[in-house]
């Protein structure tokens, strides 16, 4: 059964956070000897500098140190795990491909510690956690006269619907519908192969191993799926309708397609790889109003990669950010050299990584290469999942020679990696341009970041305020900030109010009474409770306004 990504990052929502939306940052992937359990970690985030006066700090994952949430259903080993996209926030609508069903997730991070789902007759016992997976819909291959699922894809401009395709190229769209209780809706659905393509694959040699990918593409009515040999585009503003595509193979060729990714910037643009290329496509949707402008699939750009032609487990990964978006349209804003797309393999230490991009002049491309942690290779990899981290500057701090890092485009990747025993690990890559400015950046000057950052006091705000997606835990704004000075101009009665999440978490008239055996209606102790309290507060506060705590007793 071909597999699709196993590692997917998204987030699950904050319940102590609602009804706001507020969402913590969570890992999705299989576990168990089978494979057929979801483990969803929410991993500490620890801030990293070179040295005690660093004058950038950078923020990484450590699933070492994380709470694991488990679910376990009843449809076997899972085959591919993908979180939707989400253009505002990080995404919290996660699906999961079993050999027949399909189980739409909404992962919620709880106050208190709740069970894991399981079957009465699974064996293994998982330990409460605070996150839940939160199934709320399901879908079966039966209901879309399907044996078995072989891929899915969420539609990138409504995460609410989403595609499947089974192993006979037959492609079906599925509506979420409902607020409290949900379910699913059938939509448009068509197949891969018409009659012209059936007459055309009897002349060939018939390769098919149930092989199929799909994927949405410039807007919510274009989709493109693909089998090994054939890349068909649709209109599915109505009736499906097939447009006009580049034919990627001669007939006598023997290459296979091996994946297909939309690009990170261009909603119009998709890269295909192939047994020995790797193509670039512009797809130019259905209008109406425009019937002489061609629809369809132009070929913009085809490299040869040079990879193992027999390798079948290399795949395409797009570069995302630490906000959940693309990091090529974050470095389109700033106008840095971005990396486009990465070739991967199961089977190889070799990462290849491609710049394309437009000019006056026309389509330029530009390649590189890594080679992945040993750590991550001791067994055969399932899944890899690169990561951008942003370095982000302390602007309390005096400024260092990490700052140029920053001014020199210096990129840091954070590579996660699932081994086939399911075990997950993690080693921090950097990517730079070689023509950065005047002259080239010695690759010797780069050094992995040795010193953990102590995190600061955590702050709260009555109101949510967009972040990275990447915050350290007790750090959530960054010392020196506009967000920092405009906290300290809050009122004592604000901090009062909304200051140091201890107050909230301890019942200190509680603790007092049970300590001292005070009877809960004695007033006066009350009264004296919350003059304490009180005074309490108002010192710690008057300690952080001079950044120092004093000696004396209260």
């Amino acid at each position: 059964m071909p597999t699709g990504q196993l590692l997917a990052l998204g987030a699950a929502v904050d319940e102590s956070r609602m009804p706001a939306y507020r969402t913590e940052p969570i890992i999705a992937m299989p576990y168990g000897e089978a494979g057929n359990v979801l483990r969803l970690l929410r991993p500490r985030i620890e801030n990293y500098g070179w040295g005690i006066q660093s004058s950038v700090r950078l923020p990484l994952m450590n699933a070492s140190i994380a709470e694991k949430g488990h679910w376990v259903g009843t449809g076997g080993r899972i085959y591919q795990v993908v979180f939707a996209e989400d253009g505002k926030f990080s995404s919290t609508w996660l699906a999961v491909r079993q050999l027949s069903v399909i189980t739409i997730f909404r992962p919620m991070y709880h106050i208190s510690h709740t069970p894991a789902f399981k079957p009465d007759t699974f064996g293994v016992s998982f330990p409460p956690s605070h996150i839940s997976a939160n199934p709320v819909a399901l879908l079966n291959a039966q209901q879309c006269g399907s044996k078995s699922f072989i891929d899915l894809s969420f539609n990138p401009y409504y995460p609410r619907q989403f595609a499947v395709i089974d192993e006979a190229g037959f492609w079906c769209i599925w509506d979420i519908e409902g607020r409290k209780s949900l379910t699913l809706a059938a939509g448009k659905q068509g197949t891969v192969k018409n009659e012209t393509m059936t007459q055309t694959a009897s002349n060939e040699e018939e390769i098919t191993d149930g092989w199929h990918r799909i994927v949405w593409l410039t807007n919510v009515s274009t989709i493109a799926v693909c089998d090994r040999r054939s890349l068909v585009v649709f209109d599915i503003t109505a009736t499906p309708k097939r447009l006009r595509t580049h034919r990627l193979f001669l007939p006598s060729s023997s290459d296979w397609i091996l994946d297909i990714k939309r690009s990170a910037i261009h909603s119009d643009h998709l890269y295909v790889l192939t047994s020995s290329r790797i193509f670039w496509l512009k797809i130019i949707a259905f209008d109406e109003g425009k019937k002489h402008v061609s629809s369809g699939a132009k070929l913009i750009l085809s490299y040869r990669h040079y990879r193992d032609p027999n390798d079948n487990t290399m795949s395409l990964e797009v570069l995302t950010d630490n906000d959940g978006k693309s990091f090529a349209s974050l470095c389109k804003s700033l106008l840095m050299p971005t990396v486009s797309v990465l070739i991967m393999s199961q089977k190889s230490l070799l990462v290849n990584y491609y710049k394309f991009s437009m000019n006056s002049s026309g389509p330029t491309s530009s390649h590189g290469s890594l080679i992945t942690h040993h750590h991550m290779t001791s067994v055969e990899l399932k899944s890899l999942l690169f990561l951008q981290v942003a370095l982000i500057p302390r602007l309390s701090r005096v400024p260092g020679p990490e700052l140029e890092y920053i001014e020199r485009g210096v990129r840091f990747y954070q590579a996660w990696s699932l081994a086939s025993n399911l075990e997950i690990s993690s080693a921090l890559y950097t990517i730079h341009d070689l023509n950065t400015r005047e002259s080239a950046y010695p690759m010797h000057r780069i050094t992995a970041p040795q010193r953990r950052i102590p995190q600061a006091r955590r702050r709260e705000a009555s109101q949510r305020v967009k972040s990275h997606f990447i915050v350290a835990d007790g750090d959530l704004y960054e010392e020196g900030s506009p967000l920092d000075a405009l906290q300290s101009e809050k009122s004592y009665v604000d901090f009062m109010n909304t200051g140091d999440s201890l107050e909230r978490r301890i019942n200190w008239l509680e603790l007092y009474r049970q300590v001292f055996s005070v009877p809960s209606e004695s007033s006066e102790t009350e009264q004296f409770m919350k003059q304490l309290e009180t005074r309490i507060l108002k010192y710690a506060y008057r300690g952080e306004e001079k950044k120092e705590a004093s000696m004396s007793t209260l």
